[in-house]
């Protein structure tokens, strides 16, 4: 359960600067 918890977490920390990326470019647009 930790585990997947580590896992999630640091497939989140992977996915922010995408998210991050998405809005600004939805704001440039």
């Amino acid at each position: 359960s930790k585990k997947q918890f580590e896992f999630s977490e640091e497939k989140m920390l992977k996915d922010i600067p995408h998210l991050a990326g998405s809005k600004k470019a939805e704001l440039a647009a």
